[in-house]
């Protein structure tokens, strides 16, 4: 749309100080993530408790310079927590799993 382009969900071979654009459209969709850790994160979420294997993203919208988002992934499940951090206190945590098949 209107010169749109694509970003990435994830970068394949995440490493602490990657960033990257998750999307872009001059003045409406410049948001960016970047990686913060990997491995180094563990998360407790309704579903259950993550050990050392958690990749941890902020992402930024620079567009909404207070706006700022924590997610925290784990291999083979996917997002299991987001938090908010400024201000708001959204948090959205995985309160079920099923794999597909």
């Amino acid at each position: 749309m209107g010169g749109a382009q694509p970003g990435i969900a994830m970068p394949a071979d995440p490493r602490p100080g990657l960033s990257y654009r998750q999307e872009y459209l001059a003045g409406e969709a410049e948001d960016t993530g970047a990686v913060v850790t990997v491995g180094e994160e563990q998360v407790e979420v309704p579903y259950g408790h993550f050990g050392k294997r958690v990749l941890m993203t902020r992402d930024l919208v620079p567009t909404e310079p207070k706006v700022q988002e924590l997610k925290f992934y784990v291999p083979g499940v996917g997002l299991v927590l987001s938090v908010h951090t400024d201000g708001d206190g959204g948090r959205a945590e995985l309160i079920s799993y099923r794999r597909g098949g």
